[in-house]
């Protein structure tokens, strides 16, 4: 999609790609991913809260969906990625509030992840 768009750079093509392999971090069942999508919808603040503690039969699920950017960006890091790809992978969930060097690429990718 990003292609088709016009975008031709790299961080932001290879960040559309792997901003969420963090989540191979912590691997969710179907329930999981059912129990994240309805507390995030009903219980925000709570969800992210639980989403910030250690892992838990209780809290895994949304611990791995609230720590999975930083996890991305740190194994993205690790294989030898660049700067601006491993803040693209870590920020691709954070609210845009703030006008820095990456707002355009983290918008379009962000963007391109809640329309695929």
């Amino acid at each position: 999609m990003l292609i088709e768009r016009g975008h031709t750079n790299p961080d932001l093509l290879f960040a559309a790609l792997l901003h969420d392999v963090g989540k191979a971090k912590m691997p969710l069942m179907i329930w999981e991913r059912v129990l994240i999508v309805l507390g995030f919808k009903f219980f925000r603040d709570h969800a992210i809260q639980l989403g910030r503690r250690q892992p838990s039969p209780l809290t895994r699920s949304f611990v791995a969906a609230v720590q999975h950017p930083a996890w991305g960006a740190d194994m993205v890091n690790a294989a030898g990625g660049s700067p601006v790809l491993v803040e693209l992978i870590k920020r691709h969930q954070d609210k845009i509030t703030l006008q820095d060097s990456l707002t355009d690429l983290l918008r379009d990718l962000q963007l391109a992840d809640n329309l695929n």
